[in-house]
């Protein structure tokens, strides 16, 4: 506890690639990715081929850290029970009633058990982790650091920004959650709105609405299909490799196509396997059932600590599921009633009002959303932008969730020319070019939208997919 005067220490796993130059710039970038809970460190084998990431760490130190619980710290605090609560909720036949009752008690349950080890999860949240970036700048001897997060990233950069401005030179926040949003509100509308603009941009499309003509037609039928009558399908558990068998429902069906709608390169083997799943082949979900059960490669304790200090503040009724489609309304029901279920077993300290406030700062930031975020909409940059004076702010057209790491030239000379003068407005012309949502590659196979990172060719689309899901699967 960076407020206390003595306590239990927590260690931080910490990654430095060494700058190649003889005589390297001094402020490093610091980088840190995913959700609450995720591991940063585990991407590095990703990362470390992307091209901006070689231009970068040849003249600047790169420094990956996992946030306090998260996998390569001590103590991590994952909670297998998790995916297993979630598991038995789906085969009861009631994912959407039992997920929430279960999913607390398993929490619970992993919170008891760091308790008995003397961790208190109050000591786990944004503030915290922000006091831990400023020490590791300060434990490996850098004055100035620019910060790059994504995600979950981007919330911690803007407690740095007014907890610890005098440490950055820079600052960029890519799918951006503002301090002043909470995820809870207005759910049910999000969700829609996250699907139609989806649906919208295929119709907009001559190659993909030819080969999808009637997307929300497909997915609306395919959803109510499986909720009528769920396929059974064998899922690989994530955590114990066991495969088990256990029924596809639609809402099941909904938290893979949202879950998989945030990163662009999933789109064109989404929407093949949404069409496979309307003539009966489900190999799609069935791939994708473990991975989004689990809650794959974030330490779930330590992913709600954060969430409940912070976003815990709402109600059921504050999610608007009512005027939405079943889909979308059932999707929020089982994430917004998990979320406060769960918090109301921890029962944490929640952060001061304070901590919610949109950052006033004129610091150097660049600011990255996408056009089809289903997660962090681009319609929310209004809740931060205006207490900005400093900020460069770019839409990239169809991209979903996050938009550097999809490994697009456009996006990364954006990038490159911040860091290199953070003062100056990047030049984002590029971003108009070839806005297209989708295109075909021969075989009627759908590549990866454009203005989103595509890569140029089928392998390098495979390349993309594999490296960033978990397992490599």
């Amino acid at each position: 506890d960076h407020l206390a005067e003595s306590g239990n220490v927590i260690y931080l796993g910490v990654v430095k690639f060494p700058a190649k130059a003889a005589d390297p710039l001094p402020d490093p970038l610091v980088v840190t990715l995913g959700e609450a809970g995720a591991s940063t460190i585990g991407t590095a084998p990703f990362l470390l081929h992307m091209p901006w990431f070689e231009e970068i760490n040849n003249d600047r130190d790169i420094i990956f850290f996992d946030q306090r619980g998260a996998e390569a710290t001590a103590p991590s605090l994952p909670c297998t029970g998790y995916g297993e609560a979630r598991r038995q909720a789906l085969a009861s036949g009631r994912f959407a009633e039992d997920a929430a009752v279960l999913t607390a008690g398993a929490i619970a349950g992993c919170a008891a058990e760091a308790a008995s080890k003397g961790w208190d999860l109050n000591h786990f949240n944004s503030l915290q982790n922000a006091a831990d970036v400023y020490e590791i700048r300060r434990a490996m001897g850098y004055d100035l650091i620019n910060f790059y997060g994504d995600s979950y990233g981007t919330t911690l950069g803007q407690h740095l920004m007014r907890d610890y401005p005098e440490i950055l030179r820079s600052v960029t926040l890519d799918g951006i959650d503002p301090l002043a949003n909470n995820r809870g509100l207005d759910a049910g509308p999000n969700n829609q709105a996250a699907l139609d603009a989806f649906i919208t941009a295929c119709a907009a499309d001559a190659a993909c609405s030819q080969l999808y003509p009637d997307l929300e037609t497909t997915i609306t039928d395919l959803y109510q299909a499986l909720q009528d009558n769920a396929a059974i399908v064998s899922a690989i558990d994530y955590q114990s490799g066991q495969t088990t068998e256990l029924p596809l429902d639609g809402d099941m069906m909904a938290s893979i196509l949202f879950e998989k709608m945030a990163n662009a390169a999933n789109f064109p083997a989404l929407l093949q396997g949404v069409q496979a799943a309307v003539s009966g082949d489900t190999t799609y979900f069935t791939d994708n059932l473990g991975t989004t059960l689990d809650m794959a490669g974030v330490d779930a304790l330590a992913h709600f600590a954060v969430i409940c200090a912070e976003d815990a503040g709402f109600t059921l009724a504050d999610a608007r599921l009512e005027d939405v489609s079943p889909l979308a309304a059932n999707y929020g029901f089982i994430e917004v009633s998990q979320v406060l279920a769960i918090c109301e077993q921890l029962d944490l300290t929640p952060l001061t009002e304070f901590a919610s406030n949109p950052v006033v700062s004129d610091l150097p930031l660049l600011l990255f959303s996408g056009s089809l975020d289903p997660r962090t909409p681009p319609a929310e940059l209004g809740l931060m932008l205006p207490d900005l004076s400093g900020a460069s702010s770019f839409v990239v057209p169809n991209g979903a969730h996050g938009q550097l790491l999809s490994g697009g030239e456009c996006v990364a000379g954006i990038f490159s020319q911040f860091l290199n003068d953070p003062a100056a407005e990047p030049d984002g012309s590029c971003l108009q070019e070839g806005a297209a949502a989708f295109s075909v590659l021969e075989g009627g196979q759908t590549a990866i939208p454009k203005g989103s990172g595509e890569t140029g060719s089928e392998a390098d689309n495979e390349a993309v997919c594999t490296a960033t899901s978990p397992g490599g699967v």
